[in-house]
């Protein structure tokens, strides 16, 4: 439990601080661009998953999943019909993900993801991608989320464990996918 608030707490980090919002009376929009942290050019393809910490009296907060988007040709996302910064939502986290990437803290505006070898170290950090976003999802998008574990969990696949460590990596990711299967 520590090491998942942990974790959201470093990815609402990097969440809030980039991104934008475009927010009318009628439908709100969560949008932002995704880019190559080394080249700056724009990253197409990679998968954003938006988590809102919603307050609990009992717990203090609840992560809820609002929705997965991929990216555009330009690095471009829009997750419709997501409040915003001044609703009762706070804060939200913004996880992103392209096989081969690792999310780093951004201060342009723009989220950025930088290249990482497929060693024991990615296989960490696909691991913690994965605890971030066990989130609950009533609005019934939960079936988005399953479908990002399975895909950490292919990713983690092709990777040759380098030891004992990363064939523990792999097999937690596959625990996850599984264990969403049976609920």
């Amino acid at each position: 439990m520590y090491m998942r608030r942990e974790v959201l707490a470093l990815l609402t980090l990097l969440g809030w601080a980039s991104g934008a919002l475009a927010e009318d009376s009628e439908s709100p929009v969560f949008e932002g661009r995704v880019v190559n942290a080394t080249s700056a050019h724009p990253v197409e393809g990679a998968f954003v998953v938006v988590l809102s910490q919603l307050p609990d009296a009992r717990f203090g907060a609840i992560c809820e999943h609002d929705g997965v988007v991929s990216t555009d040709n330009a690095g471009a996302f829009r997750l419709p019909g997501v409040g915003g910064h001044n609703s009762r939502v706070r804060p939200r986290t913004v996880v992103i993900y392209k096989p081969g990437y690792a999310q780093e803290p951004s201060d342009t505006g723009d989220f950025l993801l930088r290249e990482i070898p497929p060693d024991n170290q990615y296989l960490r950090y696909l691991a913690r991608l994965s605890a971030a976003v066990n989130c609950s999802s009533p609005n019934g998008r939960s079936q988005d989320l399953a479908e990002f574990r399975q895909m950490l969990y292919e990713d983690a696949r092709r990777i040759e464990p380098l030891d004992a460590v990363g064939q523990r990596l792999v097999e937690s990711l596959r625990d996850r996918v599984w264990w969403e299967e049976a609920r």
